[in-house]
């Protein structure tokens, strides 16, 4: 899943997983503000 989302199998780099991560954070977040 991770592969498709960053290209044709190439592993995401520390500052994709960190951004990934950060975005997911935000999501969550915001999911929490809204409910």
């Amino acid at each position: 899943m991770l592969e498709n989302y960053f290209g044709s199998g190439i592993a995401p780099t520390e500052e994709q997983k960190r951004r990934l991560l950060r975005c997911r954070a935000a999501l969550e977040l915001l999911k929490a503000t809204l409910v």
